[in-house]
């Protein structure tokens, strides 16, 4: 380490002169690329000039009055997406190592082009409140032909067939080869992606929180059954956790009918897990849907109102309601029937009545006597 600090000492005394200069335009330092124009990369840069201001950064690096290089600057990544010198080698050669060449120049080398592809990669898992290596990725292919790759875990080369036979013999006599790439897999590559992670968290942690809704709708195939939705939208990342739960208890993934991830217009996502509950589940259930992500100070809970759709009364409850209410209006039918039955009755007994006083009246106006 003591070594390391003072090479980088003298490197930046012995270069006092060294001047980084932003410009608009690679124009100032345009002799670093094949016939002075830039490559062309879409949204970043395009006729020598940077789409996108505040986040690409264009550098002539100047040395003694003189620009050296050309350097294209990714400021939200912090890492330099190229850096373009003119190279003469050793006896004015051109490089024949195809990641130093410009793609303009690449194809006049058509007499004597190969491409030898590099894909380096890890992947990372949490352990407690830690990210850590879970496993990596370092291969290379020929020509689009699978070439060598590293066994991690083995701490060795496989060879894709009998051509990369000689590759990995020579790499394995040379041990450094071997520590030095599963070091970078477990080390450095897990150091970097972690701090990306960290800058997207960063960027995510500015951005609003999702909206989360939860609804439900009648089954299509099953009149008794309800879809239970949970969704939530304006999520900008695809590792969201999304739970659905009853009685604050999570519903086994495996009872998901399914989970939807589509894209928003705005570059976001909206997710959806949908559930199938009976219809006349019971009452007093409390269904609600639990969103979780690293970068949001708590999760969000959206509890159902119970509300549905495409239900009679629009409402889960109304069988219920319909049977209490059809229950008081068939009481309030036999109470009126009962009534008017009651009432026919009395009216009855005093027709009746009418009849017999009607009757004596007669037979008294019949039975009395003359001299009255």
């Amino acid at each position: 380490m003591r070594l390391l600090v003072i090479i980088s000492v003298l490197l930046v005394l012995g270069f006092p002169f060294i001047m980084t200069e932003v410009v608009e335009s690679f124009s100032k330092c345009s002799n670093f690329f094949f016939e002075g124009e830039p490559p062309k990369i879409e949204g970043v840069l395009k006729d020598s000039t940077s789409q996108d201001n505040t986040r690409y950064k264009l550098i002539c690096q100047k040395y003694k009055n003189y620009y050296r290089f050309a350097t294209l600057y990714d400021t939200t990544m912090r890492i330099p997406i190229f850096s373009a010198y003119k190279y003469t080698g050793h006896y004015g050669k051109t490089p024949r190592i195809q990641w130093m060449m410009e793609p303009q120049v690449m194809f006049l080398m058509v007499d004597y082009l190969h491409v030898l592809q590099r894909r380096i990669g890890c992947e990372i898992e949490k352990q407690g409140h830690e990210f850590k290596f879970s496993k990596g990725v370092y291969e290379f292919s020929y020509d689009g032909e699978d070439f060598l790759s590293f066994d991690n875990k083995e701490s060795q080369w496989v060879a894709a067939d009998d051509t990369a036979l000689l590759t990995k013999r020579k790499w394995e006599n040379e041990p450094i080869i071997n520590q030095y790439t599963k070091s970078y897999l477990e080390k450095d590559c897990v150091k970097w992606l972690n701090k990306y992670r960290e800058y997207a968290d960063e960027e995510l942690r500015n951005i609003s929180a999702p909206d989360v809704h939860v609804f439900a709708r009648k089954c299509i195939k099953e009149d008794f059954k309800l879809k239970l939705t949970c969704m939530a939208t304006g999520v900008y990342s695809k590792d969201v956790m999304m739970i659905i739960r009853k009685n604050h208890t999570s519903l086994p993934e495996y009872e998901m009918n399914s989970t939807v991830v589509q894209p928003n217009h705005d570059g976001s996502f909206q997710i959806r897990k949908t559930v199938e509950i009976e219809e006349d589940d019971d009452d007093e259930a409390e269904y609600d849907c639990l969103v979780s992500h690293r970068t949001l100070n708590e999760s969000i809970i959206v509890t159902w109102d119970r509300l549905c759709s495409e239900c009679p009364l629009n409402t889960v409850a109304a069988g219920f309601v319909g049977v209490v209410s059809g229950g008081v209006i068939m009481l309030a039918i036999s109470a009126l029937v009962f009534g008017i039955l009651v009432e026919r009755k009395n009216i009855g007994e005093y027709y009746e009545d009418s009849r017999n006083r009607l009757s004596a009246v007669s037979t008294e106006a019949l039975t009395q006597p003359d001299d009255l």
